[in-house]
């Protein structure tokens, strides 16, 4: 196959939106399409060697996984190698083993399906996942086990028969990704039968150019290939988290990048900006500056506290570059150049799975007792047996916090933000006669929903909140209901600090329809003798200060964390408001401000020198719960 330069220069496009984005720069808020362009340019490297073998009679298996073995898995394992002692060193021990099972799935080509099913309510944040980037790897290398044997199966037929099945396969996949995206996200994010047809644009793109036979200049080709270019380019500016994807809005940088391939010949503009030497560097080096750059910025969250956004991952960016350089010269080209007998490098590649897949195995039974310590200040979920999830059925999600076998004599309802203070709960009233029971469901904000639902605004699964006050209020021994919920994303759905995307319009009618509901559900357990405390939204963080927790907290990065008060008033107002009309309304509801607890006039705070209150940008750890809950309640004497 002809080398082909502005392929590498195209590779830089892709390589650098990713770095940019998951290093937070606003700009490139959809960076996250350089994995589409990497997916065309696999589709369209690997079916142009395959096909050419094939045409020529000299493809074998055996041959194209050696290939694919010594392009991938030499930079991939060493990176990870390098990566599982630091993380041993500074991740708390719930993160370490997320990393370690990732670990375990890298070994597996299974990167993918484990971020999949991680991708809960309380799976660790994105940018605290080391290995998360390798999910795209996972999606190739499943590919490049199927698709080499589809067009073995289908050569012989002739290349009509294996585009018309390939472009069945092509809008199958499109169609899974158009509804996936929003019926699905996490799944149609992650997994190949969603991503495939992106690897397919490739696949067409080589086959049409074999045809042709090969890439011709022209002036309609080269604003064709012009336009491609500027088609990423416009989805790494236009788009954003909330772009529904992959979908038919990844078309943009998919054609874009198969326009390209397909156009840029050279003489054109565009074949002369992507061979530029700069850009052909960056590309050469482009897989392993891909494999370093997110473990660099996690490492760099957790010991320094970086909010997303921050110059310093400039320079970490410049460390990519370093580190990628000398892994391309050292281990990428060295195995990619030298020959190596195929059953060697395929039984190499063999082992070496399976020595990753060990440590990862074996590396969570080690965790010392000082671990399982951290592990109980950090993570508030393993102090109760409460799960944070209810099963939605009949409120499922009831759970007694201190006594199973005693009648419950008060009840918390919520989402999330009702379960981080449990443990709170079981402290405070360990020791006397009350028993708490709790309600809660992830993502489910504290009201009754029928008949207020706008586009998932207020909605949960059948109808969880409703049965769990209908519950709190049927129960004669239970004298207190506690509503707590995560109120600023259930009425902006947005972080507190992050850019307003509503329009004013839609957040006024969101505040009408969320004060109806408040209203409803206090009035109904009011009237129904019960006492009510709503604890409003405690102050977030701008970043996760999970830095703070960890054995190296104040090494690097400044602890605790604090917010200009103002600040945090600001992104509160939405939801001061709701709370000042609703006490006016119901002037026996008692209202607890998180504020008073952790903030002052002037800042609020993650903590303290020696304990952190956050576990995360929102959620307590259990000092926090503590500390929060006796002033709320107040500790029985």
């Amino acid at each position: 196959m002809k080398y082909r330069a502005e392929i590498d220069g195209l590779r830089a496009v892709a390589v650098l939106p990713v770095i940019f984005f998951h290093a937070g720069f606003a700009p490139f808020a959809g960076g996250f399409v350089g994995v589409d362009v990497f997916f065309v340019i696999s589709g369209y490297l690997i079916t142009s060697l395959i096909a050419e073998e094939l045409k020529t009679g000299s493809f074998s298996l055996a041959g194209f996984y050696d290939r694919r073995a010594r392009r991938i898995l030499p930079a991939l394992f060493f990176v990870v190698l390098c990566c599982i002692p630091v993380a041993w060193f500074i991740l708390l021990p719930k993160d370490l083993t997320e990393f370690l099972h990732s670990v375990m799935a890298v070994g597996m080509f299974a990167s993918n399906i484990l971020f999949w099913l991680q991708s809960g309510y309380f799976d660790t944040a994105a940018e605290l996942k080391p290995l998360l980037h390798t999910w795209s790897l996972a999606v190739e290398e499943q590919f490049y086990i199927i698709f080499p044997l589809l067009l073995m199966a289908l050569w012989r037929f002739g290349l009509r028969p294996l585009i018309a099945v390939l472009a069945v396969l092509f809008f199958i996949s499109l169609s899974l990704a158009e509804w996936g995206a929003l019926a699905y996200p996490s799944a149609t994010f992650f997994l190949l039968h969603a991503r495939g047809w992106e690897l397919l644009i490739g696949a067409f793109a080589a086959l049409y150019l074999q045809g042709r036979g090969g890439i011709r200049a022209g002036r309609v080709g080269d604003g064709l290939a012009a336009a491609g270019l500027l088609a990423i380019a416009a989805a790494v500016v236009l788009f954003d988290g909330r772009t529904p994807f992959p979908g038919l809005y990844a078309l943009v940088p998919t054609v874009g990048t198969a326009l390209v391939i397909l156009f840029a010949a050279p003489g054109t503009l565009t074949h002369r900006l992507l061979s530029l030497r700069a850009c052909v560097g960056i590309g050469l080096i482009s897989y392993s500056m891909y494999l370093w750059h997110q473990p660099l910025f996690v490492f760099s969250r957790y010991l320094f506290g970086l909010p997303q956004g921050s110059y310093l991952f400039l320079a970490l960016t410049v460390l990519t570059l370093l580190l990628a350089w000398i892994t391309w010269r050292f281990i990428e080209r060295p195995f990619r150049k030298k020959h190596f007998r195929v059953r060697t490098v395929l039984i190499t590649a063999a082992a070496a799975s399976i020595g990753i897949l060990t440590l990862g195995v074996n590396l969570p039974k080690q965790i010392r007792p000082a671990f399982d310590a951290l592990d109980l200040q950090t993570q508030w979920q393993g102090w109760t047996k409460c799960y944070p999830f209810g099963t939605r059925e009949e409120a499922g999600g009831r759970c007694s916090i201190l006594d199973d076998n005693a009648a419950p004599t008060s009840a918390i309802i919520g989402d999330s933000h009702a379960q981080h203070l449990a443990f709170g709960i079981r402290e405070v009233f360990a020791d006397t006669t009350e028993n708490p029971i709790i309600f809660v469901s992830g993502g489910c904000f504290p009201v009754v929903t029928k008949g207020r639902e706008i586009d998932g605004f207020m909605q949960c699964a059948q109808d969880f909140i409703d049965k769990s006050i209908a519950y709190a209020i049927e129960d004669q021994g239970i004298k207190q209901v506690v509503l707590s919920g995560y109120g600023v994303w259930e009425l902006l759905r947005r972080r507190a600090h992050e850019p307003e995307h509503l329009d004013p319009a839609e957040i006024e009618q969101r505040q009408a329809l969320l004060l109806e509901g408040l209203q409803e559900t206090v009035g109904r357990l009011l009237a129904s003798g019960k006492q009510v405390l709503l604890i409003s939204d405690n102050p977030e963080m701008i970043h996760s200060p999970v830095h703070c927790s960890t054995r190296a907290a104040g090494w690097f990065g400044k602890c605790p964390l604090r917010l200009a008060r103002e600040d945090v008033d600001r992104s509160l107002r939405e939801m001061d408001q709701i709370i000042e009309k609703l006490k006016l309304s119901h002037p026996e509801l008692h209202v607890h401000d998180p504020r008073a607890v952790f903030c002052d006039a002037e800042f609020c705070y993650s903590g303290t020198a020696a304990q952190s209150w956050y576990r995360d940008h929102d959620h307590l750890t259990p000092a926090g719960a503590v500390r929060l809950v006796e002033d709320a309640v107040g500790r029985p004497e």
